[in-house]
């Protein structure tokens, strides 16, 4: 018997097996396993009312994981001319962000994103990033652009001197958003490491209320 014909029959014999049924079931992949460390397996459970089997999405993994994060800036008055932005500098890794922007105003209004502008003497005001899974203590690698920038701040009201590439610009306003898309992949952008980013509203019309949202996670790609 050549070693080829032997592992054949060594294969029919396994698969022999796994068709047996044990107690009127067979045992053909009763149990998958996964890894859920480096080191550490456990067994993938389905659900018991549906038997179907339950997933989340990547992004919403990196909130359980600690390593989503969120900020908010708000205006009441915004007018015409008026700009509701949140300025930040990436950090020089290879940890992205992978960010979303939810914008909304009462009022007609531009929705911009600018990639590397060039930001003026008036830094304004500097808000705290908040992680997403409130359990856990990690922060965001994030930089304010403050005379003295600060990790896991952003700077809110931000002049700018020069204007950046714009990377992405939307009319919104009167009942359209900005970011309310049920598709993470119609909206999400990776950004650049080590570079500053202007997200803002930009009133078109005066007296709107005006919110400004950016949810993100930190990620360095496996390969």
């Amino acid at each position: 018997m050549t070693k080829k014909e032997l592992i054949i029959i060594l294969v029919c014999f396994v698969a022999v097996l796994l068709f047996i049924p044990i107690n009127g079931e067979s045992s053909y992949f009763k149990v998958i396993y996964g890894m859920i460390s480096d080191t550490e397996s456990a067994a993938i459970r389905i659900d018991p009312s549906t038997h179907s089997m339950q997933t989340i999405a990547y992004a919403h993994h990196e909130i359980h994981a600690g390593s989503s994060y969120t900020i908010w800036a708000t205006d009441a008055d915004l007018d015409i001319g008026d700009t509701l932005k949140i300025v930040f500098t990436t950090p020089n890794t290879t940890k992205w962000l992978h960010m979303l922007s939810v914008a909304r105003n009462s009022s007609a209004s531009t929705f911009q994103i600018q990639e590397a502008p060039t930001v003026g003497a008036a830094k304004g005001t500097e808000s705290l990033v908040m992680n997403r899974n409130r359990n856990v203590a990690d922060t965001s690698a994030v930089i304010s652009v403050a005379a003295s920038p600060l990790i896991n701040k952003v700077s809110v009201g931000s002049a700018l001197t020069a204007a950046g590439t714009i990377i992405d610009q939307e009319t919104i306003g009167v009942g359209k958003d900005k970011g309310t898309s049920a598709s993470r992949g119609l909206d999400e952008f990776i950004l650049k490491q080590s570079t500053t980013y202007a997200i803002s509203i930009i009133g078109l019309a005066d007296n709107g209320n005006a919110s400004l949202k950016l949810d993100w996670y930190e990620h360095t790609d496996k390969d």
